[in-house]
């Protein structure tokens, strides 16, 4: 099976998307499909630095075609963006259309993530598959376009799923393919006394670190006034987060921060570090968001497990999807106190509760590998076609 994954993604990226997207072509391709991932060429100037795959560190095991736009967008203020992506966006499409006149109908599969390409793809006449990470509902019109036409569907959760039935879409297309971690990067992970010494982290405080971005569903700002009263021999760390995200949860937190640090996005080995420097994860997703309440599937969340940290998180269902009591310990979403005594109840834990959980967590990960996603998504395919 020939498969093509057509996404509008200006690649490669610090986003996650771009690694989500590229490390599903990578289980894709290993797991026995022939993938081509195909892109704008945009303006990028990590593209010229390096490849695609040099940038993920992954292995070159998929073809990647880039196709030409009109992208004026890296040269207009974020104010004026929207015009000259839509135009980039149409020359996209464009492009793709022209491009499908030339594959080979025969064992051709589309995939994509965006609707709008999704579109573009049904009217080729191939048969298009639709990963799911959000409502597709956004754009109304265009979803009852393209809804009963769209041939198999990804979902990264339950809550999705359940929610393309409701549309009346046959169960036995939807796919559930929660995100994912690599096991080889997890397995090889710096000690803690390394990554401590490292980060200037002393080695007998309780550190608890959040690693993403800081949009208001991920929930940092809920429980921000938390950040006022962290106990002594505790330390939290919020790595990750654009600078004005970063200055709204400080403007959240309502006081002085103490033994809180509000730190920049840091590389991949960066995160490594952090993770196995860290003595629990905290994953705060507010309740108050649909796609954080009931959609996401947070890749940091399958790393935070690989690496054996315990997790203090939100109780939503979200979260009740990949976590177990044995794995988290959950405190009340956007409630500040309520997290503050979720973090102490796991720094009463005696040494030995705290590995055990550490081991649980990793048994949990093993179902989360990018392999074993690759396969579950490469099977439904196959069922279908």
């Amino acid at each position: 099976m020939r498969l093509l994954y057509v996404q509008n993604a200006n690649l490669p990226t610090e986003w996650a998307h771009g690694y989500q997207i590229v490390k599903t072509c990578e289980a894709l391709a290993k797991a026995g499909l022939e993938v081509e991932l195909v892109l704008p060429r945009r303006g990028n100037p990590e593209r010229k630095k390096r490849s695609l795959f040099e940038y993920y560190g992954i292995e070159p095991c998929f073809k990647v075609r880039w196709l030409p736009v009109f992208d004026l967008v890296p040269y207009m203020p974020f104010a004026l963006e929207r015009i000259p992506y839509v135009l980039e966006r149409w020359t996209f499409l464009r492009g793709v259309a022209r491009f499908l006149r030339l594959v080979p109908r025969d064992g051709t599969v589309c995939y994509t993530r965006d609707p709008a390409v999704a579109e573009t793809l049904l009217a080729s006449g191939l048969p298009t598959v639709m990963e799911v990470h959000d409502d597709p509902r956004t754009n109304r019109s265009r979803w009852e376009r393209i809804k009963t036409r769209v041939a198999g569907w990804v979902v990264i959760s339950r809550a999705l799923e359940e929610l393309l039935v409701e549309e009346g879409i046959d169960r036995a297309r939807v796919c559930v393919a929660p995100d994912a971690y690599d096991a080889k990067e997890l397995a090889n992970l710096p000690s803690r006394s390394a990554a401590r010494a490292e980060l200037d982290i002393p080695e007998d405080v309780t550190l608890f670190v959040y690693l993403g971005q800081l949009l208001r569903w991920k929930g940092v700002d809920g429980i921000a006034p938390a950040f006022r009263q962290v106990p002594d021999g505790t330390q939290i760390a919020i790595v990750g987060g654009e600078a004005p995200d970063r200055e709204r949860v400080v403007a959240a937190v309502g006081g002085e921060m103490v033994r809180t640090s509000l730190l920049p996005r840091v590389d991949r080995r960066g995160v490594l570090t952090w993770l196995a420097a860290a003595d629990a994860a905290i994953l705060p997703t507010s309740a108050n968001f649909e796609i954080g309440r009931s959609f996401t599937s947070p890749l940091k969340l399958f790393e935070y497990l690989a690496a054996g940290l315990p997790v203090i998180a939100s109780d939503v269902p979200s979260s009740r999807e990949v976590l177990e009591e044995s794995t988290a310990l959950f405190f009340k979403p956007d409630s500040p106190q309520d997290f503050l005594d979720a973090m102490n109840r796991f720094r009463s834990r005696s040494p030995d509760d705290r590995t055990h959980m550490a081991a649980e967590a990793k048994r949990r990960a093993e179902t989360f590998t990018w392999q074993n996603r690759g396969k579950r998504i490469s099977d439904a395919l196959r069922q279908l076609w």
